[in-house]
């Protein structure tokens, strides 16, 4: 089942991008204030990420959209 995924990056998070991941999500959206938990997000599937604290997050999020 194909679909999209925006996640946050804590222990629950980082399980829903493998579940995502596992379920065949399109695309998968990380987010966090941590640059090594965003790392860890793209070794287990995220397919972008974002960091929340970077600026304007919903622009950031929407260009990848």
């Amino acid at each position: 089942m194909a679909g999209d995924a925006i996640i946050g990056t804590g222990g629950v998070g980082l399980s829903a991008v493998q579940a995502a991941r596992i379920a065949g999500a399109a695309q998968i959206i990380a987010a966090d204030l941590e640059d090594h938990r965003l790392s860890l997000a793209t070794e287990l599937g995220a397919t972008d990420t974002v960091r929340a604290d970077a600026g304007d997050d919903m622009a950031a999020l929407a260009r990848l959209l």
